[in-house]
């Protein structure tokens, strides 16, 4: 900014003081935009995590029901070999 006789209007440290300013605004936003960047690649990284673990656990389940079906199959086998011939209950 000039005056009339074009001296600057400002002084030389309200000058460096605004440069030190709009350094420090542009660091800020330069932090900013990688941060952005940092959680965006985060979210990526636990939608991922998400989607394996879901995987995990639909396998586990299914496994466990499929396990659960052939140990009442098995029970169900081992109850009749107990049972006694004539038919009565054990108890």
């Amino acid at each position: 900014m000039w005056h009339d006789n074009r001296r600057p209007l400002l002084r030389p440290p309200v000058l460096a003081f605004a440069q030190a300013l709009a350094s420090a605004r542009a660091d800020l936003a330069e932090m900013h935009f990688r941060h952005l960047s940092e959680l965006s690649d985060l979210r990526r990284e636990i939608d991922e995590l998400r989607s394996i673990v879901s995987d995990v656990v639909g396998t586990l389940r299914a496994q466990a029901d499929s396990d659960l079906v052939r140990m009442r199959e098995e029970l169900a086998r081992a109850l009749l070999r107990l049972a006694p011939p004539d038919g009565k209950p054990l108890n």
